[in-house]
């Protein structure tokens, strides 16, 4: 492929100037170290766990997509997932306590990242598969109204409460539930609900590592450094058991699915943060001395902590405790629909009622394969393998080639099929089976 004299050189030229831009914004805007790197690493993964899988679509069905839940929580204020709101407001007000921790002194933090998160949150809309929900919006002004009174902590007073307000959110997503949803039982295998669709997947992947990111920057740079190795195996212990703890108690829940992924991924996250070597002189300990005379007097800080404490608690008994009013119907109003007996009959004249069929290849086409596309039919014998390969190639070479597939075969592991998620991959080889065969 031939390119444009230069445009290479230029493109090189423009991502080493971004870099060079965003490296002196990063100097010059947070603390140096590499446990500063730690913190913006895990604010970058709540982001990219919000607009994965990245790929945006200016379609107007997908606009509209994007805004279905805010107009339909706005249009019937009763659809309001109390859940996903706690979850929202406690994740965000500890990334906003954690930015705190990352900012060099003197540098505003409140207005730049609450604007950073309105715009993440406001490039869900054009993303595929994502959608902005009025609990998103809400949460992120609890957020604020949260973080608001911890201005004046100290820094290693801040990571700590940012620390509760992370595991707050990941408590509250974990025992969120669907009233209409049904009971599952445990996933052992890893990855096994990621992989049944990659793009929701990744972003529930996301979700899982942020929070252990997280904790682990904000529990590392309040920890000394005498007790950074008995904090670290602890930590990691206790975060993996009430990962384990939440995802099995899933089981009990209507429309959750308990995984052994998530207890993986957060105690495999916290143990690559706590093998990151960093500096044995901490920020939180170069800051100690600034900060002291700008703490808050000791009556303010206990009062403080009792509202922000008072506030977590409120938010999350709401989350979890919430359950929607019942409603009685008055089933008279409601309309009904004809019995069988009275509705007209069916006319399908072209329906074959004893083995109904989709549209498959004629005689002329399949003739037409098999004159011009040798290679195509190696490729798909292969695959078949006499009816042990490719369930979808197994029922064309049966098609193709009349007694080359073991058809009792072919049934057996069609019959065996074990539905999982939407069944749409399992539906496809028993469609082509069924109406081809």
């Amino acid at each position: 492929m031939r390119t444009m004299p230069g445009l290479d050189g230029s493109a090189g030229q423009g991502v080493g100037a971004t870099g060079t831009a965003l490296a002196r914004w990063r100097d010059r805007s947070f603390r140096a170290g590499r446990l500063s790197d730690l913190g913006l690493i895990a604010v970058g993964l709540w982001s990219l766990s919000q607009l994965v899988p990245l790929v945006p679509s200016l379609d107007v069905g997908e606009l509209r997509h994007g805004l279905a839940p805010l107009w339909g929580t706005l249009r019937q204020p009763d659809r309001f997932d109390f859940s996903a709101w706690g979850a929202y407001a406690a994740n965000i007000a500890g990334l906003a306590l954690l930015a705190r921790t990352l900012v060099k002194p003197g540098r505003p933090v409140n207005l730049p990242f609450f604007g950073f998160v309105v715009c993440v949150l406001l490039l869900k809309v054009p993303v595929m598969v994502r959608q902005l929900s009025l609990e998103a919006l809400a949460g992120a002004l609890a957020a604020a109204i949260l973080a608001a009174p911890t201005s004046g902590m100290r820094l290693k007073a801040t990571s700590r409460v940012a620390a509760f307000f992370v595991l707050a959110g990941f408590v509250i997503a974990e025992l969120a539930r669907t009233p209409s949803g049904t009971r599952h039982a445990f996933a052992w295998v890893p990855f096994s609900a990621q992989l049944e669709n990659p793009l929701i997947g990744m972003g529930s992947i996301l979700e899982n590592i942020w929070p252990a990111a997280a904790l682990a920057y904000l529990v590392r740079f309040a920890t000394p450094l005498p007790r950074r190795g008995l904090v670290a195996w602890i930590g990691g212990a206790g975060l993996g058991a009430l990962a384990f703890g939440l995802e099995w108690y899933q089981q009990f829940l209507p429309g959750r699915i308990g995984d052994i992924t998530t207890a993986m991924l957060m105690i495999l996250t916290w143990g690559v943060c706590w093998a990151i070597p960093v500096p044995e002189i901490l920020p939180a300990a170069r800051e100690r001395g600034r900060q002291a005379s700008h703490g808050s007097p000791r009556a303010s800080r206990t009062v403080m902590w009792v509202l922000i404490l008072v506030a977590a608690a409120g938010a999350i008994g709401a989350a979890v405790g919430y359950r929607p009013p019942e409603r009685r119907v008055d089933e008279s109003k409601l309309p009904e629909l004809p019995t069988p007996s009275e509705l007209p009959p069916a006319k399908l004249p072209s329906f074959r009622i004893m083995h109904p069929r989709l549209p498959s290849p004629s005689p002329a086409e399949l003739a037409t394969l098999k004159a011009y596309s040798h290679d195509f039919l190696r490729e798909v014998r292969r695959d078949a393998d006499g009816g042990k390969g490719n369930l979808y190639r197994a029922a064309l070479e049966a098609l193709l080639e009349p007694g080359s597939v073991d058809l009792n075969l072919l049934f057996s592991r069609l019959t065996a099929l074990k539905f999982a998620w939407r069944g749409h991959e399992q539906v496809k080889p028993l469609a082509v089976a069924y109406d081809w065969l």
